[in-house]
């Protein structure tokens, strides 16, 4: 889906996923854009909790961590009322695993 994704959207558009089955590293693989690619994990109850976590890939740039972090949780454009507390993962799944 990503690499469909991929060739019909934006080139700067950013592509994420809230999937956990799926691992962004490998998502980000099937795409010619790996910097722009990132997770997002909501925690549950989302209504409640107002936390979500960003998950970056190997390649996933600062730029893209700090645009989805900073326009749609912050600001309210994603989620509803903004405010959201957003923790950013430091390493990778697959290399946080690894260590």
């Amino acid at each position: 889906m990503f690499a469909e994704l991929d060739a019909i959207v934006k080139p700067t558009a950013i592509l994420a996923t809230n999937t956990s089955t799926l691992p962004v590293i490998e998502l980000a693989m099937c795409t010619s854009r790996p910097e722009l690619v990132c997770g997002i994990h909501f925690f549950n109850p989302a209504p409640m909790m107002k936390l979500v976590e960003v998950i970056n890939g190997n390649d996933t740039s600062a730029a893209t961590t700090e645009a989805v972090a900073d326009r749609e949780f912050t600001a309210g454009e994603f989620a509803p009322g903004g405010g959201w507390e957003v923790l950013i993962a430091e390493k990778p799944v697959a290399q946080a695993e690894a260590a």
